[in-house]
């Protein structure tokens, strides 16, 4: 299966009036009857149902860790053999178009959860 992320180009002025551009990438985009990298990928088992037992042990411990998700997703590195999952078109002129790979996740792509706990874990040991 070929997947290419649905990009987006946002665009904003700043007080200096250079134009700042950048991508949205949507895992969730569907064409045709295909469907989206998000509907493909192993999503694992909802972790909702632990957040009490969680919270309850919250208080157990001396140090608590707490992480901004959208910025551990990019520290995670992507293998080889799972970039072309990550493809999108970057647009160089009117009529050429550039194929790049991602090489970290992309926050907004539904992944198993325990990789990234798993991820975390193995860059604090």
């Amino acid at each position: 299966m070929r997947l290419i992320l649905s990009t987006s180009w946002t665009r904003s002025l700043t007080l200096a009036k250079i134009t700042k551009i950048r991508p949205v990438f949507v895992a969730t985009a569907r064409e045709g009857g295909k469907p989206s990298l998000n509907d493909v990928l192993h999503k694992g088992p909802s972790l909702i149902e632990l957040i009490p037992d969680i919270l309850d042990r919250f208080g157990l411990y001396p140090i608590v860790l707490s992480a901004d998700i959208e910025k551990a997703f990019p520290q995670l590195v992507v293998v080889l053999e799972h970039r072309d999952f990550l493809r999108f078109f970057y647009p160089l002129e009117e009529s050429r178009e550039m194929v790049y790979q991602h090489c970290q996740v992309v926050f907004g792509v539904c992944l198993f959860k325990s990789i990234l706990i798993g991820g975390c874990f193995k860059s604090f040991a």
